[in-house]
């Protein structure tokens, strides 16, 4: 991945572009550990989050990248409500298939109820701003 890279990600969607060697830029990034840039890419993207495919699809070697964050410990980071907003029902499936050796490191359940709780949160917001728009 080049310095220039991360000036042209806006989106989630983004992060889904693949290299020449067909890794994406999600990937690279997580080998990286280039969390913060995620999260906060994460954060300006109001409407994209993770999918079950971009975190459970394995490579050649049949490593994912819950695998890749597993071994990092970096569970608690990829389980951040940012990354999964209105996607609740994929991390759900993400959480169904975490491996016994990382079921220790981080609460799935609680992780799913936080991205449900923030979309309740963010739909509320949203609501009371239609009601009350800006003079």
């Amino acid at each position: 991945m080049t310095k220039e890279t991360p000036k042209t990600l806006k989106t989630i969607d983004d992060l889904r572009q693949k290299n020449d060697a067909g890794v994406t830029i999600l990937r690279e990034m997580v080998e990286a550990e280039k969390y913060d840039e995620i999260l906060s890419l994460a954060k300006r993207d109001i409407k994209g989050h993770l999918t079950y495919d971009d975190v459970m699809t394995p490579d050649a070697d049949g490593v994912n990248i819950l695998m890749v964050a597993g071994w990092q410990g970096k569970l608690d980071t990829l389980f951040e409500t940012a990354l999964w907003k209105n996607g609740h029902r994929e991390l759900t499936e993400v959480v169904k298939h975490l491996p016994r050796t990382f079921a220790k490191d981080i609460d799935g359940p609680a992780a799913v109820q936080n991205v449900i709780q923030n979309q309740f949160k963010y739909k509320e917001r949203m609501t009371i701003k239609r009601r009350h728009p800006k003079p």
